[in-house]
């Protein structure tokens, strides 16, 4: 059983788009794009709720 989670993970090929995505479409702020040119960015509500992580699928891999 699940008892709690803190990140989900995706991997993108073009992560500047995920994020406006998420940012502006869905309304999910960004908490953190301290990573360098979406290189990887964070998104949520809150840094103490869960959170998603958005990486650069070409310099990263893809998520497991």
């Amino acid at each position: 059983m699940i008892k709690e989670f803190k990140v989900i993970n995706i991997s993108t090929k073009d992560p500047a788009k995920l994020v406006e995505f998420y940012n502006e479409k869905l309304g999910i702020p960004i908490l953190d794009e301290g990573f360098g040119n979406y290189d990887g960015a964070e998104l949520g509500f809150d840094k103490d709720a869960p959170v998603i992580y958005i990486w650069d699928e070409r310099k990263w891999g893809k998520s497991k």
